[in-house]
C-alpha cells in the first residue's frame, strides 16, 4: 500500500514535509533487481514483523522486529528482506536544515536529531512509537477513503517524530554521531534518480533531457558542472558501483548481472568490470563476504 501525501506539518516549529507513506509486505524471498540509490529526503523503515538488512555506503545494518532505521539525504543504500520475509513502514519526509546561527532554537535542536552523517538505527520495542507505527500499519493495510484518513496518518507522522527525536536525543551512542553539514545538489539527484533506473541503456540522454524538460545540450552542461565528465562517464561510474554492489553483497550469477547491466554477453561484462576495477568479476566475489542478499 502506498500514500502519496506530499503535505507539511509543523513540528517544534520546524517545518516538516511529509512525502509518501508505503507498507511492504514480503510473504517470501524473491529475485530483485536491486542496487544502492539515494533520495534527496529521508526515508525511514520501520520493521513491524520479520527481519531484514540495510546496506548504506558499505555498512551493513541488522533490522530485527522493531528497529527503525532513518536514512539521511544523499546516503546511497539498499534494503533486503530475509527469506522468510518481512513486513516494513516506510516514510520520506524532509525537514530544514538547522541552521548555523541560532544552535539553542527548538527547531535547530528537532533539525539536529535527524541530520547527521550516518543512518540512526533505533529499537522502538515496548515504546509509545511502536504503538503509533501499529496503527499506521493498520491504516494502510485499509482503504484511505475516509474523509480525515490522510489527515490522521499525518497527525501519527508527527507524534512519531516527536517520539524518535526524543528518544535519539536522551541516547548517548546515537548523540554522538557526526552532524551533516552539506548536501548534494538537486541536479545530482534528478541525474542519478534517471541513471538509477535506465542504467541498462547505452543512450538514453535523450530521454533524461525530456523527462527534466530541458535541452540535450543544457543537460550536458548539467552533467558537467556536477560531476565533472559526460554522460557516458557517469553512466559508467553508475554502472560499476551496480556492479560491485552486486557482486560483493548478492549470490546473483555474474552472467545474471551482466543481463542486468545491458551485456548480453558475459566475457563484454567481465571486460567493463576489469577496465574500471582492475579485477574480473569473479575475483571481486572471492574477496568479498557474500551471500547477504
Amino acid at each position: 500500500m502506498y500514500c502519496n501525501l506530499h503535505t507539511a506539518i509543523t513540528l517544534c516549529e520546524q517545518s516538516v514535509m511529509i512525502q509518501s507513506l508505503s507498507l511492504h509486505e514480503q510473504r517470501a524471498k524473491v529475485e530483485k533487481n536491486y542496487y544502492q540509490h539515494r533520495h534527496p529526503c529521508f526515508e525511514m523503515h520501520y520493521i513491524s514483523a520479520g527481519e531484514s538488512q540495510a546496506f548504506c555506503e558499505n555498512k551493513t545494518y541488522a533490522l530485527n522486529l522493531g528497529t527503525a532505521l532513518i536514512i539521511p539525504p544523499g546516503t546511497y543504500h539498499d534494503l533486503a528482506d530475509s527469506d522468510k520475509g518481512s513486513t516494513r513502514i516506510s516514510i520520506s519526509f524532509d525537514i530544514n536544515k538547522p541552521s548555523t546561527l541560532n544552535r539553542e532554537s527548538k527547531a535547530d535542536m528537532f533539525s539536529r536529531v535527524f541530520y547527521r552523517t550516518d543512518p540512526i538505527c533505533v529499537d522502538l520495542q515496548n515504546t509509545e512509537a511502536a504503538q503509533i507505527l501499529e496503527k499506521m500499519e493498520t491504516m494502510l493495510s485499509g482503504a484511505l477513503d475516509g474523509v480525515y484518513q490522510k489527515d490522521k496518518l499525518l497527525a501519527l507522522c508527527g507524534s512519531l517524530l516527536l517520539e524518535i527525536a526524543d528518544l535519539v536525543t536522551t541516547d548517548k551512542h546515537v548523540s554522538a554521531t557526526q552532524f551533516i553539514t552539506g548536501a548534494a545538489p538537486d541536479a545530482a539527484f534528478k541525474i542519478d534518480g534517471f541513471l538509477g533506473r535506465n542504467f541498462m541503456y547505452n543512450n538514453a540522454m535523450p530521454r533524461m533531457a525530456e523527462e527534466l524538460h530541458i535541452s540535450t545540450r543544457q543537460l550536458h552542461r548539467m552533467i558537467q558542472k556536477n560531476y565533472h565528465t559526460n554522460y557516458r562517464q557517469r553512466l559508467s561510474e553508475t554502472r560499476i558501483k551496480i556492479a560491485m554492489d552486486m557482486l560483493s553483497n548478492t549470490t546473483m550469477p555474474i552472467y545474471r548481472i551482466g543481463e542486468i547491466l545491458g551485456y548480453s554477453n558475459t566475457s563484454n561484462f567481465s571486460i567493463f568490470v576489469k577496465r574500471h576495477t582492475g579485477k574480473t568479476p569473479s575475483q571481486i566475489r572471492k574477496g568479498s563476504n557474500t551471500g547477504k542478499r
